[in-house]
């Protein structure tokens, strides 16, 4: 006869519910690192990556993998869309591309992240360079050349980050589409590069080697932070100094799991609400998960920029004029030492507003007092 299994009454309902967390979580923190060297090509690269299967003389993916560059490539045989969380190291090689094919196309669940990778166009392109739908796309410190349309996305969103240069077009030209974040300029180093990018981003300062793991609520292991609603969690360990900045890609509040003390202490962290994020910072190893909840502190909104105003004054008595120029009809005539604000300049005069009329200062008997740049 079976036996019954019994949970002690006094764990009750609780303990139940932590079970079934840990049984049932999704497994988040797997990767395979997979080098496009040899008889493995950029193509089936790809599809180890998407398939989680040996290809073409690649090694095979797991979850979230990484692809590393060691030479010029171009597809081996018909490149496969992302389906998948993949991180390319281009190490500033080329990626040439024929001119009928998307550098990248991205399908539904996949995440690209593509860094220090040249994508070069073999002939002139005058389609979209690379496809997002229902994906994300996160491109840093790489160009796309020989082409004239950037990112074309359907739901979905793209990241620019550090240095870019894509088809030579405009910053607001570059994507096509929604949902589009922008940053501007090099970014402090950057560490757990292969963490995927819907999840937490970790700056380090100089000198501080750190490595990080993605977790589940099996890898957490903590029931207050599983039972507060556990949303991402990242392992950071190696030489963690003071000013580590954590930040995942949505809101939250954000709970710390101290490695300095066994057990590991729990605490909760000071966070910083920034646009659709929120960041923490640590000075020692441990985890750091996103939970249900709101942070304690919001960036504060910038100030709006005070207008420049330029300010000038007659240095003689001048005839206001409806036009620059000498032949402006006159409108009257403006005394010395009469202080005005200076509303616009073409070539040697001025337009201002004075006593009701705008019109036009000769420059001659004019200087400019202040905020005129």
């Amino acid at each position: 006869m079976m036996s019954k299994l019994v949970f002690p009454k006094r764990l009750g309902l609780k303990f139940l519910v932590l079970i079934m967390l840990l049984v049932f979580a999704a497994p988040l923190a797997n990767a395979a690192e997979i080098r496009v060297a040899g008889e493995c090509g950029f193509s089936s690269a790809i599809k180890a990556a998407n398939e989680d299967k040996a290809r073409g003389g690649c090694t095979a993916g797991n979850g979230a993998d990484t692809i590393i560059l060691t030479r010029h490539v171009r597809p081996d045989g018909e490149l496969p869309s992302i389906r998948s969380r993949i991180v390319i190291h281009g190490n500033n090689f080329e990626y040439r591309i024929n001119k009928g094919d998307p550098a990248f196309e991205i399908k539904k669940d996949g995440a690209l992240t593509i860094i220090d990778l040249h994508m070069k166009y073999l002939r002139p392109r005058n389609r979209r360079a690379i496809r997002v739908t229902d994906g994300q796309l996160l491109i840093q410190n790489s160009r796309i050349s020989n082409c004239q349309i950037g990112v074309e996305q359907y739901r979905s969103h793209t990241t620019l980050s550090g240095d870019w240069d894509i088809c030579g077009l405009p910053d607001d030209q570059i994507v096509m589409g929604s949902h589009t974040a922008t940053f501007k300029g090099a970014p402090p180093p950057q560490t757990c590069q292969t963490l995927p990018p819907d999840s937490a981003t970790v700056t380090a300062p100089d000198g501080s080697d750190i490595q990080c793991r993605r977790l589940d609520a099996m890898g957490v292991g903590n029931s207050a932070v599983i039972e507060a609603g556990l949303m991402d969690a990242v392992d950071i360990w190696g030489n963690v100094q003071p000013g580590v900045q954590v930040c995942f890609p949505r809101l939250g509040a954000v709970m710390f799991l101290d490695a300095a003390t066994a057990p590991r202490a729990l605490s909760t962290l000071e966070s910083t609400a920034m646009d659709n994020s929120v960041c923490v910072s640590i000075a020692t190893a441990g985890t750091v998960a996103l939970v249900h909840g709101q942070p304690t502190h919001t960036a504060p909104e910038p100030e709006p920029a005070q207008p420049v105003v330029c300010t000038i004054v007659t240095t003689g008595h001048l005839v206001l004029r409806g036009s620059p120029g000498l032949s402006g009809a006159q409108l009257r005539y403006v005394p010395r030492g009469t202080q005005a604000t200076r509303l616009a300049r073409q070539a040697n005069w001025h337009q201002v507003a004075y006593q009701g009329q705008v019109g036009w200062l000769g420059g001659k008997y004019v200087d400019e007092v202040s905020g005129c740049g």
